[in-house]
């Protein structure tokens, strides 16, 4: 059954995963966890989901969904962060997307949302500050502003972190301000996908010897 999730506001969720007991690979979902349903007119604060055991992956600080529709909604200083493997989408996570499993987010803001690796490990990655976005999933008329991605541990000749505000997917009629990355994409990055009527402003990109790649975005391959 599909399930609505309408006019609330979420503050202060908190999944915190340090050793899981049933071994799970992913702390994930801090405000909510969609397998598939709606969401619409709602608010979402201060909702963070961390993993310090080895191998957890950190997903989605406020949502995490698989078929999903987000509309009309506010994320306000979201985060994931991981110590040893990924950290996707410092508020929502798509899991692996869009073509396979339906995913459409519209008509939002997100503001101060953070994914943060912590190490330089090769599979420990930061991607989307505030949206982790499957390879076919649709993101349209929202509004980021100060998101980031970062590795806290350093670069060790790689970059670890992509798409300060979004990452994977297409993105259409949608505005980016002061996004910041620690690799590449200061407000998106995705290796295929479209860019549609987008506007940039202030974004940037850190990466070694000061410079990374894609100020504003890095779209491999996109349209």
């Amino acid at each position: 059954n599909r399930v609505v999730l309408r006019d609330l506001t979420v503050r202060n969720g908190y999944q915190y995963d340090y050793a899981d007991p049933n071994g799970q690979s992913t702390c994930c979902g801090a405000g909510a966890n969609i397998f598939y349903g709606m969401i619409d007119n709602c608010i979402f604060e201060n909702c963070h989901a961390v993993a310090k055991r080895s191998g957890l992956a950190a997903r989605g600080g406020a949502i995490f969904a698989q078929i999903a529709l987000i509309t009309n909604c506010t994320f306000r200083s979201c985060s994931v962060s991981s110590a040893t493997a990924r950290a996707d989408g410092g508020a929502i996570d798509s899991v692996n997307g869009g073509s396979n499993y339906g995913f459409t987010l519209a008509d939002s803001v997100f503001s101060n949302c953070v994914a943060t690796a912590e190490s330089t490990a090769n599979s420990c990655f930061a991607s989307g500050g505030a949206v982790y976005n499957g390879p076919g999933g649709s993101v349209t008329h929202i509004v980021c502003t100060d998101c980031v991605a970062t590795n806290t541990a350093g670069w060790n000749g790689y970059y670890h972190a992509a798409g300060g505000a979004v990452s994977g997917g297409s993105v259409t009629d949608s505005l980016f301000v002061n996004c910041l990355s620690y690799g590449e994409g200061g407000a998106f990055s995705a290796n295929g996908g479209t860019i549609s009527n987008c506007t940039f402003v202030g974004n940037r990109t850190v990466g070694p010897a000061g410079g990374g790649n894609g100020g504003a975005a890095v779209a491999k391959y996109a349209y």
